[in-house]
């Protein structure tokens, strides 16, 4: 009885970890209930403190107004993927997750999203190296963010997400980028391999649509309305 008072105390102050309200300034850096199955190296001294993929998957389903960012958060989208089978789940010596996905990435998204009506799709995973150069690559994701589509980049290192509405604003694409040493995301310039002051390659580029929740627009001024005058005759 002990035991499992222990692990349940432990759930409940990881879901209340420390992260922003906003969701394009949430980071693996906020909490320290997951870390990364592959940065294990040395005990507690290698712990990564968050789920790069996990903060990169919340983050286009707030985006797509799928979850509500006052309201949810990495952490929440963790234990979901544990209690559901999609991540490799609770190392119980170490006291941490560990967040490798257990099948195809984002197949946790795309069934979280159902729970709620929502429809994500994998329209496309391309590999960077298909392209000859990186302003190609800029060139994909932005046209994919322009035609209505969510981008995720990933590599065995790191996954991160692309701001759509950023990314619109700014004409190219926007990383909303989080970190194991950062509390807050940081916003960078992606550059067709790397994010700018990153030395992370990302090798895929995950493309998925979302229907069920509206896609907005960007915002066009309205043409002025015709005048009509009225002459008077006194």
């Amino acid at each position: 009885l002990l035991a499992v008072l222990v692990v349940s105390s432990f759930l409940t102050i990881g879901a209340a970890a420390d992260y922003s309200s906003n969701w394009w300034e949430w980071s693996q850096g906020a909490t320290e209930l997951t870390e990364p199955y592959y940065q294990r190296v040395d005990g507690a001294s290698a712990m990564a403190k968050g789920g790069c993929r996990i903060t990169a998957q919340c983050k286009l389903m707030a985006e797509a107004g799928i979850i509500d960012d006052s309201q949810f958060n990495p952490d929440d989208y963790c234990l979901w993927l544990d209690d559901n089978g999609y991540i490799h789940g609770r190392v119980e010596a170490e006291n941490r997750y560990a967040v490798g996905e257990t099948s195809t990435t984002g197949s946790g998204m795309i069934a979280y999203a159902a729970t709620k009506n929502v429809t994500i799709s994998r329209v496309a995973t391309v590999r960077t190296s298909s392209f000859s150069s990186n302003a190609e690559r800029v060139d994909a994701v932005y046209n994919y963010i322009q035609s209505g589509y969510y981008v995720i980049l990933g590599c065995d290192a790191h996954h991160t997400y692309i701001a759509r509405q950023m990314s619109l604003d700014a004409q190219k694409p926007i990383i909303s980028d989080s970190g194991s040493d950062k509390s807050a995301a940081v916003t960078r310039d992606y550059h067709g391999s790397e994010s700018a002051g990153d030395n992370v390659d990302f090798e895929f580029i995950y493309v998925y649509s979302v229907s069920g929740t509206p896609v907005e627009p960007t915002p066009t001024k309205p043409d002025a309305p015709d005048a009509s005058v009225i002459k008077v005759d006194y």
